[in-house]
């Protein structure tokens, strides 16, 4: 797990070495249609995707709050 700043954003990534997440898996679950809303409800985007070497990235991204586009 991992908080930092960047280029005026706020991004928590949380990373795992299993065996990663399918694209079929990607669509179906209630858990990411929930990550996905919530993340849309404070205007952050959501970036889901396969490690190659096995594992999973999950990265969200807001606007640090007082910056403008």
């Amino acid at each position: 797990m991992r908080l930092r700043r960047e280029r005026g954003n706020i991004v928590l990534e949380i990373r795992d070495n299993g065996r990663g997440i399918s694209e079929r898996r990607r669509r179906e679950g209630m858990g990411l249609r929930i990550m996905r809303h919530r993340a849309g409800a404070i205007g952050a985007s959501l970036t889901i995707q396969k490690i190659l070497r096995g594992g999973t990235s999950v990265v969200c991204s807001v606007q640090k709050p007082g910056n403008t586009p």
